[in-house]
Order: structure tokens, then sequence, then C-alpha cells
């Protein structure tokens, strides 16, 4: 979909691969980019020819977690609403995740690997939760 700024989404076959895009920030989680993944995602689960959805992320970072600089700025109330969609997604949908982690994946960005139901990791790979 050419509506999205902060991710990409690529299909090769039944293969469809989200890339976290936002390498700037180390691919923090700013509300718009949590709206644009849970987006990506129930759309690649509710296409028939999507067999498997890949994540990934540009840069070194996987992902840092929460954008801190935004997260003071904003509803709560709303962060709280698509945090909880992006935070269940390996509840609510049939398509098999997979994630593909390098370097640090961080607070949220260890939450969207543990949403996942595979997670596959290069030795670069960190995780920690605050």
């Amino acid at each position: 979909m050419s509506d999205y700024k902060l991710i990409t989404v690529k299909q090769e076959g039944r293969v469809q691969t989200i890339t976290l895009n936002r390498p700037e920030k180390r691919n923090a989680l700013s509300l718009d980019l949590c709206q644009e993944l849970v987006h990506a995602f129930d759309n690649g689960d509710h296409s028939g020819s999507v067999g498997a959805i890949v994540l990934t992320a540009n840069g070194p970072a996987f992902c840092a977690g929460m954008d801190l600089t935004e997260a003071v700025q904003i509803d709560q109330n709303q962060l709280a609403r698509i945090h909880d969609r992006l935070f269940t997604l390996v509840h609510r949908l049939r398509t098999p995740i997979v994630a593909a982690v390098h370097g640090a994946a961080l607070a949220g960005g260890t939450g969207l690997a543990a949403n996942s139901h595979i997670v596959v990791a290069k030795p670069d790979a960190t995780f920690g939760l605050t």
C-alpha cells in the first residue's frame, strides 16, 4: 500500500515482508508507525494471498522501543489502544509472523519479537526490557 510512510510492505509469492523504515530514530515506535504496522498486519492476515508475514527493519537497530520524545506529547488513551492492537497480534492473526531481528530490539522492539510466532535473530541481535 502506497500510503505507508514509516514502513515498507512487499510481497513475494505468499510471503509478505513488512520493514520498519525509521532508521534515523532506530525504528522507534511512534503512534503513526504503530498504526501503520497494525494496518499492514491486518491487511496481510485478511489477504487470501499471504501465507506468512516477515517483520524486519532498516538500519542498525531492529527497534529501540517507544519513541519517548513523542510519548509525552500525545493522547495516552489513543496510544494505549494502538499498543493493545499491536502487542496482541499473535493472538488475533491467523497468519504466521516471523520476526527477523538484527541489532537492538529493546522494550517495544522486544515486544514485537515476542508477539511473533517465530524469531530469527542475527548474531548481533540484543534483546532487552527496561
